[in-house]
């Protein structure tokens, strides 16, 4: 769960794949995407409509059908391609439904993180911290050893601690939803930005 074949491509010929930069604003493969099914579906009606009067409900009725299953078929082919797999490349982590809090005391921090993780190997057990990036503050987090089933998606609450590096701030707090993490197993890392 990285980059998607159009994020990379779209890198790859020099053009961000987002219009506000890292992450943010229009996602651009879609965009085109969906411009390349249009064109797709109205071509391919066009010349098969005089056969097949039915042709444009039917490519209609698939895509959508295709849209809805697509999502479905490939996690499962995750957990099916990476069942013997162990270490950091069996886990997974999705920025969907994961958000962090956090609240500073004198120069320490407590962070409570709703964290959405995928186990799609054998890996029972890794080491994970939050990756806030806080334009204000920069934070050291303590890391935590989860334990994980294995071939599961769990969403999971935990509660982090740290310092914050760069300001001398009594108190203050705030909510990130964009929020990162790095997963570390037998000394290798692997972050989620």
């Amino acid at each position: 769960m990285g980059y998607s074949f159009g994020d990379d491509l779209f890198r790859w010929i020099g053009i961000s794949p987002w219009t506000d930069g890292k992450s943010r604003g229009l996602h651009l493969p879609v965009l085109f995407g969906f411009l390349l099914l249009i064109f797709g579906v109205v071509g391919a009606s066009r010349i098969y409509q005089s056969r097949y009067p039915k042709i444009m409900s039917r490519l209609i009725i698939g895509c959508v059908a295709f849209i809805m299953i697509f999502p479905f078929i490939t996690e499962n082919l995750f957990f099916l391609t990476k069942f013997n797999s162990t270490g950091v490349s069996s886990v997974a982590f999705s920025k969907k439904d994961s958000q962090c809090n956090y609240e500073t005391e004198d120069k320490t921090v407590k962070i409570k993180c709703q964290l959405n993780l995928y186990n799609y190997g054998k890996e029972h057990s890794i080491t994970i911290r939050p990756l806030l990036d806080d334009g204000f503050m920069q934070f050291e987090i303590e890391p935590q050893t989860i334990s994980l089933v294995p071939h599961n998606q769990s969403n999971r609450s935990m509660v982090f601690y740290g310092k914050i590096m760069n300001r001398d701030i009594s108190s203050a707090g705030g909510w990130r939803n964009s929020v990162g993490v790095e997963i570390e197993k037998d000394g290798v890392k692997k972050r989620f930005e």
